[in-house]
């Protein structure tokens, strides 16, 4: 509230916590099945539009929890200047793969 993320006031900041909690956990509860299946074989899964910082933020999330093994498309450059803007450590095909669609058959030039 005090910093003004808040668009409105807490007035029991108490049970704002306890109803928090309860959301929380309940999400947990119906994903810890997810995330074990997905940690016990992780599959490879693709990110594209990945030099959006939110989209890299999830590739690292995915990569950080062994859930699966991201592939990025897009252009190195941009992704790297994006993982130092971001503080991450990620490293483009050490930690994971990239496929830059401005060099890559697969892609058709027009």
């Amino acid at each position: 509230m005090d910093s003004g993320v808040a668009t409105r006031p807490i007035k029991d900041m108490d049970a704002y916590r306890e109803t928090l909690g309860a959301m929380v956990y309940r999400t947990g509860m119906v994903m810890r099945p997810v995330f074990a299946a997905a940690k016990a074989a992780p599959a490879r899964i693709v990110f594209a539009e990945d030099e959006d910082e939110r989209v890299l933020r999830a590739a690292q999330f995915v990569l950080m929890e062994k859930i699966a093994k991201p592939i990025i498309v897009g252009r190195p450059a941009v992704v790297e200047m994006r993982l130092q803007k971001m503080g991450s450590k990620l490293k483009p095909g050490v930690d994971f793969e990239i496929v830059n669609p401005e060099d890559d058959s697969r892609y058709q030039k027009s």
